[in-house]
């Protein structure tokens, strides 16, 4: 096992209304990256020394392991051009006060940066309608990160000051995408996520009348799979057959998903 996993669920807001599905959504990634052979640690409803204590563990532990991957679902915010992550006690007084309640996640980037050789996914789905930003000087949405980290792919669960929905059924939109096309086998990570922003898109659209389109920032050098199988070889098969074959899997778990979804509406 090469691969180390940080999830965090935060829902039960103690000074906003709570959100429905961000702990499902931290349940859900925690069992499938369990089953991608991820070491996953995961934290639910944290205050603000909680999550960093646990992404200190996180980067201490990552020395160990070729992969890291962060997942946060719940509430996010930007301020000054820089993302936070907001605990569950966050009370917004004023902007200074605000940063150092909330976690931000560039220091985590800046902490990755250290590392040399490794593969960090970061995947926020965290912009969920805020009740924080009301305040002067606050931002709902998240601002894009400048120069990730070599090795680096950022995932957003919408496009930048953009706001998520947080679902009609047990998660929020994007990861009931997102949970389903981490378990196709033999894509490559930044094909994967192409294919969660076209699901997401086309089903905000019919759900909700407005489009929610995810996002990605990579600074990847090398290629990534979640999920690997093995295949019989046929060494005089052509490249675009090899293609084929793959594109033809990926739409068999996409129709199978779109049914799944379509029965729980």
């Amino acid at each position: 096992m090469n691969r180390i996993a940080l999830v965090i669920g935060n829902s039960n807001y103690l000074n906003a209304g709570k959100l429905n599905n961000p702990v499902n959504d931290a349940n859900d990634i925690e069992r499938i990256l369990n089953k991608l052979n991820f070491n996953v640690n995961k934290i639910i409803d944290v205050n603000l020394s909680d999550i960093q204590l646990a992404v200190n563990d996180f980067l201490k532990n990552l020395d160990d392991y070729a992969t890291g991957l962060l997942f946060y679902a719940g509430h996010g915010m930007q301020i000054d051009g820089k993302n936070y992550i907001v605990p569950i006690d966050c009370s917004v007084c004023d902007k200074g006060k605000t940063i150092v309640s909330c976690y931000c996640v560039n220091s985590l980037l800046d902490g990755i940066s250290s590392y040399k050789g490794k593969t960090f996914i970061c995947i926020l789905d965290a912009c969920r309608n805020n009740p924080f930003v009301a305040s002067r000087g606050l931002k709902g949405g998240f601002a894009q990160f400048d120069n990730p980290p070599k090795g680096t792919i950022i995932a957003y669960s919408t496009s930048t000051d953009s706001v998520a929905f947080d679902g009609q059924n047990s998660n929020g939109l994007y990861t009931q995408v997102l949970k389903d096309a981490l378990a196709v086998p033999n894509i490559k990570i930044e094909e994967m996520f192409k294919s969660v922003r076209k699901s997401v898109s086309e089903i905000s659209i019919k759900q909700y009348g407005e489009e929610q389109l995810s996002w990605e920032y990579s600074s990847l050098v090398g290629d990534f799979y979640f999920s690997v199988t093995s295949q019989s070889v046929n060494r005089e098969a052509s490249d675009k057959e090899i293609y084929d074959f793959i594109r033809a899997r990926y739409e068999f778990y996409e129709k199978r998903r779109m049914m799944c979804m379509t029965l729980n509406v």
